[in-house]
C-alpha cells in the first residue's frame, strides 16, 4: 500500500511540473514533458523511505527550484514572488534540520562574500543579482563546506554547458546560473556524504560543529 501511495505522490508531482511548464511557456510541446519526467524519476531513485514528511519537503523544494530555473531560462530574470516562495520553501526545509543556526548564518555571509569578489575585482556585474539572492537564500540550509561544494558543482556544470553551447551554437542568448544552482543542490542534498568523500572534506565538515 505504501508503494502505491508513493507512486501516486510521484505522479501528482509530475503533473504539477507539467502544468508549471505549460503556464510558463504558454504552449504544448512534447519536450515540455521530458524534464518533469527526469526529475520525477530522479526522486524515485534517491528515495530513502516511502511517503515521509522529509521526502515531501524535499519535493516541495525541488518544485520551487524547478519554477525558478525554467522561468530564468525563458526570461533571464525571476519575479519577486518567486523569491518569496523560495524563501518560504527554504524556511520549511530549515525547520527540519538539526544544524545550529549560527552555522547557516555564516554560510549566508560566505556565499555573499564569494559572489561579491568578481564585482570587487572588476567593478562590473559578473553575476546577476537574482543569482546572488537565490544562492544566499539556499545557503540558509547549508553549512560553509556545503556552500563551497555547491559553488564547485554549479560552476563546473555551468562551464561545461557554456562550452558545449558555444561549440555547437545551440543558443543565441545568455545562459543563466540559477538552473545549475538548482541541479547542483538537488544532487548535493541526497549525496552530501559521497561528495564530501569525493572532495576529501569530511574532516573539515566535522570541524564546523566544534565551536
Amino acid at each position: 500500500m505504501k508503494f502505491f501511495h508513493y507512486f501516486f505522490l510521484l505522479f501528482l508531482f509530475y503533473l504539477i511540473l507539467c502544468v508549471i511548464n505549460f503556464v510558463i511557456y504558454k504552449n504544448i510541446s512534447f519536450k515540455l514533458f521530458i524534464p518533469p519526467l527526469i526529475i520525477s524519476f530522479y526522486c524515485f531513485l534517491i528515495r530513502s523511505k516511502f511517503f515521509t514528511i522529509e521526502y515531501i519537503i524535499f519535493l516541495n523544494l525541488l518544485v520551487t527550484l524547478y519554477i525558478l530555473s525554467i522561468y530564468d531560462l525563458n526570461y533571464l530574470y525571476i519575479e519577486g514572488w518567486q523569491v518569496i516562495v523560495l524563501l518560504l520553501s527554504i524556511i520549511i526545509y530549515r525547520l527540519n534540520l538539526k544544524i545550529p543556526l549560527i552555522i547557516n548564518l555564516f554560510s549566508i555571509f560566505l556565499s555573499i562574500l564569494i559572489f561579491s569578489i568578481p564585482y570587487i575585482i572588476s567593478k562590473r556585474e559578473k553575476i546577476g543579482l537574482g543569482d546572488i539572492i537565490v544562492f544566499s537564500i539556499i545557503s540558509i540550509i547549508l553549512t560553509p563546506v556545503e556552500v563551497i561544494i555547491l559553488i564547485i558543482l554549479s560552476s563546473v556544470s555551468g562551464l561545461i554547458t557554456v562550452l558545449i553551447v558555444s561549440y555547437f551554437k545551440i543558443l543565441g542568448k545568455k545562459i543563466p546560473l540559477i538552473p545549475f544552482i538548482s541541479i547542483s543542490l538537488a544532487i548535493l542534498i541526497p549525496f552530501k556524504y559521497q561528495l564530501l568523500e569525493l572532495f576529501k572534506l569530511n574532516q573539515i565538515y566535522n570541524l564546523q560543529f566544534l565551536y
